[in-house]
């Protein structure tokens, strides 16, 4: 199944965003629509302090495996909400994405990641938020910020990135989703409709601007939002 990109001159289709090889916990079943999926939130990784976070990995394993033997099915995959670095672990740097990816291939499930507000403040490091994801992307084998990837019959997974931390006009803490993933976003939407049977699990660090959803009323005397964690 292409995407809407694929159109574009930024084309690429669902089954090749990523570009590292497959795997067995790759393969899905297009003919099974159920599916098992664990969802990470921030997990702020600090090399010098991983005991709880190895211990967490090994439960969501055994958890992930009991239910989908449970649910007979084979469409499995993990997502990471981003903020992959501790606070004092250097977070958004070449290092912290390494260990993050580190961490996260050791569940031994296919796996998808989104970018963070923490995850592009590698300040010491690159120069620009732009830079700082072209880091991100090429750490994690992403060829845009965004991603889509068919998880089950009719069910389609798609990942948007926030885009700003040094350029954020209020606050760093919000989830900023620049034009080019909302443009691409509403072609994957007209192009897998629900009126054609399609599910759309859609993923981000926090709901982005403009979403309308409110998860913390104030946050910043200089942030004036005041809509996104």
């Amino acid at each position: 199944t292409e995407s809407f990109l694929s159109k574009g001159p930024t084309s690429s289709t669902i089954t090749n965003i990523w570009r590292r090889k497959s795997s067995a916990s790759d393969v899905i079943d297009l003919d099974d629509g159920s599916f098992c999926i664990a969802v990470l939130g921030d997990l702020h990784l600090d090399p010098k302090n991983m005991a709880a976070h190895l211990e967490a990995r090994e439960h969501i394993i055994n958890h992930m495996g009991s239910e989908s033997f449970l649910s007979e099915t084979k469409n499995t995959h993990l997502i990471s909400l981003g903020d992959l670095g501790g606070y004092k672990a250097n977070p958004g740097t070449s290092k912290c994405f390494e260990h993050a990816k580190d961490y996260l291939e050791g569940f031994e499930v296919g796996f998808s990641v989104v970018a963070g507000n923490h995850d592009l403040e590698g300040l010491a490091e690159f120069e620009s938020d732009a830079e700082n994801m072209r880091r991100f992307m090429e750490i994690f084998d992403m060829k845009k910020p965004y991603w889509a990837k068919i998880l089950a019959k009719d069910v389609l997974m798609v990942g948007l990135s926030t885009t700003q931390f040094r350029d954020a006009p209020y606050s760093s803490h919000e989830v900023y989703i620049d034009e080019e993933q909302r443009d691409w976003f509403e072609g994957i939407c007209r192009e897998h409709s629900a009126e054609n049977n399609w599910k759309i699990l859609v993923f981000t660090h926090a709901p982005p601007l403009g979403s309308d959803l409110r998860v913390v009323q104030y946050i910043s005397p200089n942030w004036s939002s005041g809509r996104i964690s």
